[in-house]
């Protein structure tokens, strides 16, 4: 509740106390898959989920407001994507990604199999020797 702007309780079942968190992040630390976590800043949270990889953005609250809202992940960022429609931060970096797209599968398009075959054979090798240290 700390972190909160508001103090009134929000939902059916509120994590109140310190030791609630504690609780839950006792369990979330002991999971054997990807966890990621959703929350307002909190010095706790920062504390007990060291080395986790973090990232926050403005969210708009129920009131209207902006806030600042952090995740906190235990997996590495991903190498690739896994829905292409959403590359890039914003509507105008999205819209300039799409048109360039449409622009290469047009020239795509008016090649011929043989040379498009030799691009993805040329973007693979690539892709291979990115990976490589």
């Amino acid at each position: 509740m700390s972190t909160r702007r508001g103090k009134s309780a929000l939902y059916k079942h509120e994590f109140g106390s310190e030791e609630e968190h504690n609780g839950l992040l006792d369990v979330l630390l002991s999971l054997p898959c990807m966890v990621v976590v959703s929350g307002y800043w909190s010095s706790l949270y920062m504390a007990r989920l060291q080395g986790w990889r973090s990232i926050s953005f403005n969210a708009q609250t129920r009131s209207g407001k902006v806030a600042r809202e952090f995740l906190w992940m235990n997996y590495p960022e991903p190498t690739a994507l896994h829905d292409y429609r959403y590359l890039g931060s914003n509507f105008r970096e999205r819209e300039k990604i799409n048109r360039q797209k449409k622009r290469w599968c047009m020239r795509l398009k008016k090649m011929s199999s043989l040379q498009r075959y030799a691009l993805l054979s040329s973007i693979a090798e690539l892709n291979d020797g990115a990976a490589s240290p």
